[in-house]
């Protein structure tokens, strides 16, 4: 950002959990970083928006230090300690509305929704926050991570907007019960892109690390299809590629493997002027597309991870149609020779009548024995009956219990 080389709650790290002892804890990286610490340009500021382990990560924060060591760290209040331990030489803590300037630039430490833990004791013992950066020219906003407060973000916009690019998280929302005050969804991205009257926004929080309930490549989807439904124009918020490089104003020449869509002519970022259109609009489940993503971890997460909300997609798209006239095509022999209705099981139901026979058991017709679901007749508790388990019972005139084994 003219000249300035800006860093944003780094992670490099393979896991973002708890380390020491020579183990690293949390959860493991969906996708590899796109670069490593020491590939970097010279990095003249690092803003930390709070202390959970998915945005200030122990290992990053040291390699960074040691790397780009002239870098200014900007923190809120409370966790300007942890950088200083870890190798950081330039820290400043700032509340809430506070200003920094760091040569033509302004940063200012601005509110979100959300909390704070990294160590067992330190429930919210420090601050979370988001920034404004003001270069001369531009303005740029980083959300962080945070929960949805309409009058704050209406603030921010009021106070510093409008923004030529901002950073708003769009991931990790599900279960809304537990995440609905500490994490905003796409939708409510969207009200905060036109809350603090941004002109460009980009979906960051998301795909990475498994720390929700939704697949992983949801979210940017959600957005795509909640700015159709509001008639806003998909091109002003939007999911750049991990890796990709984007100047701020030029045209997209493509989308996104996990963008794509399952039917030809559903509008998309490369179709030109936005009209509104949503005609044919339909979204692709993101298990369809992974593989073409070259997701790190990508055929196991192909293979197992299945959303509820995608087995409710696929059930709606294709809603199996069973007809009494047709034979079930898992059993066409048994099912056209009894005419039975099929049910969609792979086999056709007992018949429940003592005359019918049973596929199990055919003596069942013989003995007149009316059929109750089990593999065998039931056994008869009379004492003049043979036990089928021990002929002595009979014999004996013990009740048969069941035992494999008289004897104790």
């Amino acid at each position: 950002m003219e000249g300035k080389n800006i860093l944003a709650d780094p992670v490099f790290s393979e896991k973002c959990g708890p380390a020491g002892f020579g183990l690293q804890l949390g959860y493991t990286r969906f996708r590899c970083p796109a670069c490593q610490v020491e590939d970097l340009p010279p990095i003249h500021v690092v803003l930390i928006s709070h202390n959970h382990h998915d945005h200030l990560d122990s290992q990053s924060v040291r390699d960074i230090a040691k790397h780009h060591p002239d870098a200014k760290w900007l923190v809120g209040s409370g966790n300007a300690k942890f950088c200083k331990t870890s190798g950081c030489k330039d820290v400043e803590e700032l509340k809430w509305w506070e200003p920094k300037t760091v040569g033509a630039f302004t940063f200012v430490c601005t509110p979100t929704q959300h909390w704070c833990l990294r160590y067992p004791d330190g429930f919210n013992h420090a601050l979370w926050c988001g920034w404004v950066v003001k270069s001369p020219n531009f303005k740029y906003y980083f959300g962080g991570d945070t929960g949805y407060q309409d009058e704050l973000f209406k603030l921010i916009g009021r106070k510093y907007g409008p923004f030529d690019l901002a950073a708003i998280p769009i991931g990790s929302y599900e279960p809304r019960y537990i995440t609905e005050l500490e994490r905003v969804n796409p939708e409510e991205a969207v009200d905060i892109h036109k809350d603090i009257n941004s002109r460009v926004s980009i979906g960051i929080h998301w795909g990475t690390f498994e720390l929700t309930n939704e697949y992983f490549l949801e979210p940017p989807q959600r957005l795509e299809k909640e700015m159709y439904n509001r008639a806003l124009d998909p091109k002003t918020f939007f999911n750049l590629r991990i890796g990709e490089t984007w100047v701020v104003g030029e045209n997209r020449d493509y989308n996104p493997p996990f963008m794509e869509r399952e039917k030809e002519g559903t509008p998309r970022l490369t179709n030109g002027p936005f009209d509104g259109d949503l005609s044919g609009y339909k979204r692709e489940t993101a298990l369809q597309k992974c593989e073409s993503d070259h997701l790190h971890r990508t055929h196991r997460i192909c293979q197992d991870i299945k959303t509820k909300s995608e087995v409710q997609q696929t059930e709606r798209s294709n809603p199996k149609r069973i007809s009494a006239d047709e034979p079930s095509p898992h059993n066409n022999h048994a099912d056209s020779a009894t005419g039975m209705k099929p049910t969609g099981r792979s086999k056709p139901r007992r018949s429940l009548s003592p005359d019918a026979p049973s596929p199990s058991n055919n003596q069942d017709s013989a003995s007149g024995i009316k059929l109750t679901g089990r593999s065998k007749p039931r056994r008869s508790l009379s004492p003049d009956a043979p036990s089928p388990r021990n002929n002595q019972d009979s014999a004996s005139g013990i009740k048969p219990t069941g035992r494999s084994a008289r004897d104790r």
